[in-house]
């Protein structure tokens, strides 16, 4: 949800003062252009404001989503023939002819942006599948698994602060902690790591931490000192939120959607055995392509996990009922699969 506001007939954006919030607006803009009626007062005004913000927060080397690839072309276009006029009065002089030349280009992307569109489902769906084989097989390997979900962004009053530069420095050093596995990380088994992009909480991460429960406990504790790193590495500009607060689970726990916190391999309580895999698949969920990043540096990945290495040992693929009731035993990916197909036959 865009936070455009009309006043009138006249819109207001009150996310211009940050990279990620321009961003937003423009592929918010480009979406109203391809698929609603706009009129020339409102296409002239929004094209003001955009404009003029997008030029503060542009640099080379950024490579940028077909939307905003669309909006530049736009941009470029209304540079090489406004001369030396504002962009205000150039705009407001514009015929509705001119006007549509003007929309026209933006029509001439709707492919790029569409074949794009598809591109993230795709890779979206190809995220989700190894990142929940993994999980599957983190959970079919262990009896106790310790889950961590921790939320990293930016405080609002510096959100003017961060690019896609820094955003990128940041998680740099964040990956590499991570792979490093030193301190709190030191029991790690793997991770997810999904970045996204918001109008009003600018550039932020989602980070899902999969550790042996049986070797780590005190998943709170664990969380916070994850929070405490990031905002090191951030300055003291980073924001930080956990869904492993006993207030959190408990409220989870209600819902009958606890997903987080430590995980046993029993039978008896196979529903909540099953959630992590749903909090797993939030991460890569192609739904979630309106916090789409809409830029990147390079060919930097706005997904990443970790490589976990399975125990291989020779499992019997068949499920053993009566070797879980005694609580013994691993079960086998194929085992899961099974309980999860049974578990939505019954729903």
């Amino acid at each position: 949800m865009y936070l455009n506001i009309f006043r009138g007939n006249v819109m207001f954006y009150p996310n211009l003062n940050h990279q990620a919030g321009v961003l937003s607006e423009i592929r918010e803009f480009v979406e109203i252009c391809l698929n609603h009626d706009i009129t020339d007062a409102n296409f002239k005004y929004q094209l003001t404001e955009l404009v003029s913000a997008f030029e503060i927060f542009h640099h080379d080397g950024i490579k940028y989503d077909p939307y905003i690839n669309a909006f530049i072309l736009v941009a470029n276009y209304i540079n090489e023939h406004r001369s030396d006029l504002i962009y205000q009065d150039y705009l407001g002089q514009l015929s509705s002819k001119s006007i549509r030349k003007l929309k026209q280009i933006i029509w001439g992307q709707r492919a790029n942006i569409l074949k794009n569109i598809r591109r993230f489902e795709n890779q979206e769906s190809d995220n989700r599948t190894q990142f929940l084989a993994d999980v599957r097989q983190v959970l079919a390997d262990h009896y106790a698994v310790l889950v961590i979900r921790v939320d990293l962004g930016y405080l609002k009053e510096h959100l003017s602060q961060i690019s896609i530069r820094e955003f990128d420095q940041h998680i740099t050093e964040l990956r590499k902690a991570l792979k490093d596995k030193n301190g709190y990380f030191r029991s790690l088994l793997t991770y997810g790591l999904a970045l996204e992009h918001g109008v009003t909480r600018g550039f932020h991460a989602h980070l899902l931490l999969f550790y042996n429960g049986s070797n780590v406990q005190e998943d709170e504790k664990i969380a916070k000192r994850v929070m405490e790193k990031w905002k090191r590495i951030t300055w003291q500009l980073g924001h930080c939120s956990t869904s492993n607060t006993p207030e959190k689970k408990a409220e989870y726990e209600k819902k009958g959607t606890l997903g987080v916190g430590k995980i046993l391999r029993d039978e008896h309580k196979f529903d909540q055995f099953k959630r992590p895999l749903f909090v797993a698949h939030y991460l890569v969920s192609p739904d979630k392509f309106s916090q789409k990043m809409l830029l990147t540096l390079g060919n930097s990945q706005t997904f990443s996990k970790g490589f976990y290495k399975p125990h291989n040992r020779n499992y019997d693929t068949k499920f053993k009922r009566s070797q879980m009731e005694q609580g013994v035993g691993i079960m086998t990916f194929d085992d899961i699969d099974m309980m999860l197909y049974e578990e939505d036959e019954e729903e």
